[in-house]
């Protein structure tokens, strides 16, 4: 950052921060970086599509089902920080001709648990016929 000369536009938070605290920090960013060298999941990743707000996430565990490759977010290889950077790059680029929440929008709609009652439907049948 200070080789780069951004010191006036990147802001490093490491500490807790407390609940009441974390929809600010939501709220000012661009893009919620997750590079996990592993996981199953991340809540991170959903209160970020509660924010409306595109994620980048390292291709590990289940992370990346829950993200549409540069639609929703951004899915990079593991373990490089070569392709995360160059991941945030091309998010940068691609948010002036993609409309990230709103992708995230339909998404959250597509996925939400008011859908549980039609997929149950839906399984029901399936095997019924």
């Amino acid at each position: 950052i200070k080789r780069l000369g951004i010191e006036n536009n990147v802001k490093i938070i490491n500490q807790f921060v407390p609940n009441e605290d974390v929809g600010l920090y939501y709220s000012a960013s661009d893009l919620v970086v997750l590079p996990y060298r592993s996981a199953t999941q991340s809540g991170i990743l959903n209160v970020a599509y509660g924010f409306l707000k595109p994620v980048l996430v390292t291709n590990v565990g289940g992370l990346a089902e829950f993200v549409s490759d540069k639609k929703t977010g951004m899915i990079v290889p593991p373990d490089s920080s070569d392709a995360i950077s160059n991941g945030v790059i091309e998010f940068l680029t691609l948010r002036d001709f993609e409309n990230f929440s709103f992708n995230i929008q339909n998404f959250r709609t597509l996925n939400s648990f008011n859908k549980l009652p039609e997929l149950f439907h839906e399984i029901l049948k399936d095997t019924s016929e």
